[in-house]
């Protein structure tokens, strides 16, 4: 079940969910939004990040005071920092759709993806929408703007390219390499250059990186790595 608690009034309000089982709660990164995770008796308590196989989630509603609104269809929904744009995947057959909600307005189809698909990131505004997909073995980023159209392709490397987060709404950071020697870059998407974010203090090997946090305004980022 569902439940609100009111502090005021001390009390629990049971919020209906139809016929699908609340899974889990996404907040947005600024506290304002919430929205209930929808899926299936003994769906994973979190969505695992990665691949859409690890979700049993199947669809996902904001919560607006002790009442849920429209539901919407789809797996791996993302806030933007601010919590002004929202994004998800809907899978469905041999294609998946990339959809846009920002704020309050309607519900947009940016570009439909084939194969294997990660989570996307939302910059700020909902100007651009970043998104990993696997082309042949290895992942690769890219973003589509808001209002649709052609996707970007913003890396090409052989190594995976993967985590998409936005800086601001321009800028886009990624982590490249496998889990023991990651290295994140900045994707700047209007020049379309790069700068590498971290170095090693030594010419023969790389620094890995593991976690990556941006500050809420875009001017800090904290990397946790190892160096010699």
């Amino acid at each position: 079940r569902l439940l609100v608690y009111s502090v005021g009034e001390g009390s629990w309000t049971t919020v209906s969910t139809g016929a699908l089982q609340p899974v889990s709660l996404l907040r947005s990164p600024d506290g304002r939004r919430l929205l209930v995770l929808l899926g299936e008796r003994g769906a994973f308590a979190r969505q695992v990040p990665g691949f859409q196989q690890q979700s049993r989630n199947t669809a996902f509603a904001e919560l607006r005071g002790n009442a849920l609104g429209p539901v919407e269809g789809g797996i791996m929904p993302t806030w933007s920092a601010n919590g002004r744009a929202l994004a998800w995947i809907e899978p469905g057959g041999e294609v998946a759709r990339l959809r846009l909600r920002r704020d309050d307005g309607p519900v947009r189809d940016l570009v439909t993806i084939t194969g294997r698909f990660q989570a996307p990131a939302v910059s700020p505004t909902g100007a651009y929408v970043a998104y990993p997909t696997m082309l042949r073995e290895d992942w690769e980023l890219f973003a589509v703007s808001g209002n649709g159209g052609e996707p970007m392709r913003v890396t090409r490397e052989i190594q995976h390219d993967h985590s998409p987060r936005f800086i601001s709404d321009s800028l886009l950071l990624g982590a490249m390499g496998e889990g023991r020697h990651q290295r994140s870059y900045l994707y700047d998407l209007r020049s379309g250059t790069r700068t590498r974010l971290h170095h090693n203090n030594s010419v023969r090997t790389v620094a890995p990186e593991y976690e990556w946090a941006v500050s809420p305004e875009g001017s800090r980022v904290a990397i946790v790595t190892e160096r010699d």
